[in-house]
């Protein structure tokens, strides 16, 4: 064939005379790399953006125990302690709990108009909530049936009760981590959870050398007149990562399966191309060289591999990296109703999907290759006989 453009024209012409077949094929294609790709982009991510969101956490956190049980700290006696170990920059007493919202359980948080570690909110543009109000996670918008969202509701632990006004709601892009939050001022946050003034739940503490964080332990544990359990940002990290680990552990099966199918779909192409022996044989003998009957066939596998390759990396990517996708939280992670949604950091993501298209595509092509040479270096007459159509 003297020109190459000839070559991919009739290539293309012979996928036509088999739509069914092509389609086929290339949906075969597409949806091994969606599957394999969704599986490990998912895991990847997730534990990716877990990482970052914890970083900007505190080095270590101090909590009292009482016969195995969390108690208050005295905010005073705890910071003297604290920040007399060498290496601790700052001591940091927070106040929160787990109580009862308006749909549910939610984690209500204290703070006060000088703390600087509060999150960014919107679109109060920072300004922390005074007596009766709440800046709320995008899991705690209450809806009614006019589809509006209640400025107003009730939180309840035990006998007390409080009603506050929502003045701001939590940037949705990290719901990860503020889900379920439910900002208050530090007296209401107290007057809930019946902590006395000069207490609170635990103490986060922040040290000068982070990688250095376990080293100074032993001297914090002494430090303190009471039983204290601390838990560092290391130790957060890797029980994080291995509980994720373990719930998208379902995940990776789906590669098995995904294996099998790629395992057909070469030998459905390497059947395929060894099928074509009479219109190899006929082409020989329309005087096409070896060279073209193989770049027919390498251009008529590339024709089904290459769409179905970049579509299914960009349904892939849609599905993982789509802003504010909430059906991992259904499907792996047993929310019911109101899963948070997912922001997922998607570096490294470009890597993994040409890894995974090259893994599925390379084998596919290869497949078709060695039949495509055997039939256009065999002889004509011979091709044509095999056929029993000469």
């Amino acid at each position: 064939m003297k020109y190459i453009p000839a070559i991919w024209l009739w290539a293309a012409r012979d996928l036509i005379r088999h739509p069914f077949e092509s389609i086929l094929l290339a949906s075969a294609l597409a949806s091994v790399i969606i599957v394999a790709s969704v599986s490990l982009l998912l895991s990847q991510g997730i534990s990716e953006t877990a990482i970052r969101l914890l970083e900007h956490g505190p080095s270590v956190v101090v909590r009292r125990v009482v016969s195995g049980h969390w108690v208050p700290v005295p905010v005073e006696d705890a910071v003297r302690a604290a920040v007399s170990v060498p290496g601790v920059i700052s001591a940091r007493p927070r106040i929160w709990g787990v109580i009862n919202g308006p749909e549910g359980p939610v984690t209500i948080m204290g703070t006060s108009l000088t703390d600087e570690n509060m999150l960014k909110i919107h679109p109060v543009h920072g300004r922390s909530p005074v007596q009766g109000e709440a800046v709320i996670g995008p899991g705690v918008i209450s809806v009614s049936s006019n589809g509006k969202m209640h400025t107003e509701f009730f939180l309840v632990n035990g006998r007390r009760e409080l009603k506050v006004k929502v003045t701001g709601v939590l940037p949705a892009e990290n719901s990860m981590a503020v889900h379920d939050i439910v900002l208050l001022d530090e007296n209401d946050a107290r007057y809930l959870l019946d902590l006395e003034e000069g207490f609170a739940s635990d103490l986060a503490i922040r040290v000068f050398h982070e990688q250095e964080s376990d080293a100074i332990l032993p001297d914090l544990v002494d430090s303190f007149p009471w039983p204290v359990s601390l838990t560092t940002k290391n130790e957060t990290l890797k029980i994080y990562s291995t509980s994720t680990s373990r719930q998208t552990g379902l995940v990776y099966l789906a590669l098995v399966p995904s294996l099998l199918a790629l395992a057909l779909l070469v030998t459905a192409g390497f059947k395929g191309t060894r099928g074509k022996i009479y219109e190899a044989g006929l082409l020989k003998a329309m005087g096409w060289t070896t060279q073209d009957i193989v770049g027919f066939f390498m251009c008529r596998a590339a024709l089904i591999s290459f769409p179905a390759c970049t579509f299914g990396m960009t349904v892939a990517y849609a599905l993982v990296y789509m802003p504010g996708i909430s059906w991992p939280g259904y499907l792996f992670f047993g929310w019911q109703s109101n899963a948070p949604g997912l922001y997922l950091n998607s570096e490294g993501a470009v890597m993994v999907l040409l890894q995974i298209a090259s893994g599925v595509v390379v084998p596919y092509l290869f497949s078709n290759l060695w039949p495509a040479i055997e039939n256009a270096t065999a002889d004509p007459h011979q091709l044509l006989q095999e056929e029993g159509r000469w």
